[in-house]
């Protein structure tokens, strides 16, 4: 089931992203082609509270021109301080936080 590379080519070197399509041989010795996205990693912080609801933030994803909900990146300063930021208002407020943007708006 592992394919060895037989020809790698860079076709763009970003600051964030590396695109690469590589010709591969596969077990039965047959050759492919493999275009992919080298990614350094990310983590993320998945808020989950006692009722089973999850900490989601909007994002605007450019390649599809759409906000969507997402979760939190954990590389993300803003986004770390903006997670604990609401789940400590949601303490203050003695109730349950089920929403990211009801301590958007309050604050």
């Amino acid at each position: 089931m592992i394919e060895k590379t037989v020809e790698s080519k860079l076709l763009h070197q970003g600051k964030f992203l590396t695109l690469k399509i590589d010709t591969t041989k596969l077990p039965d010795g047959k050759h492919a082609t493999r275009e992919f996205v080298e990614h350094p990693g990310a983590v993320v912080i998945l808020s989950m509270f006692d009722d089973g609801h999850v900490l989601l933030e909007r994002q605007y994803r450019y390649p599809i021109r759409k906000v969507l909900r997402d979760i939190p990146p954990a590389n993300s300063i803003r986004t770390r301080a903006s997670a604990c930021r609401w789940r400590s208002g949601a303490a203050q407020i003695r109730r349950r936080a089920v929403r990211r943007d009801a301590m958007n708006a309050a604050s």
